[in-house]
């Protein structure tokens, strides 16, 4: 459950620790971190004003173990960041949802929910 100042949002993500949030045109992308010892995952989640659930993804793979750093901000909306042993990834947020052809994305522990739309994507940075 996402909480701001205390009062519950209504918005409800897996996870066990809030690694970052960022706003984006006045949307709210979390970063949130969940895992145990011997695997890690990140679920990145795109908010609306309201707290309601835009888009998410999830960057995790069996027996990977990750830590959130270097989370930065490019302007005007690609957020760079580490996972996977401070491999580099990037979020790409749009102004309006995109098409997109919902294919999995082998080779990358990336999961992204069944859907036709899009409002960010996520690729490996470099």
């Amino acid at each position: 459950m996402v909480t701001k100042s205390g009062a519950d949002t209504g918005l409800v993500l897996t996870g066990e620790e809030l690694g970052a949030a960022i706003d984006i045109d006045g949307r709210l992308l979390l970063f949130v971190v969940y895992g145990d010892p011997y695997e890690d995952s990140l679920e990145i989640a795109l908010a609306d004003a309201r707290y309601a659930l835009l888009d998410s993804a999830t960057l995790g793979a069996m027996g990977a173990s990750g830590t959130l750093a270097d989370v930065e901000l490019s302007p005007p909306a690609t957020v760079r960041f580490s996972f996977f042993a401070g491999r580099p990834w990037r979020v790409t947020v749009h102004p309006k949802p995109r098409a997109s052809i919902p294919l999995p994305t082998f080779g990358y522990g990336l999961a992204r929910p069944f859907t036709w739309r899009r409002w960010f994507d996520v690729r490996p940075d470099g």
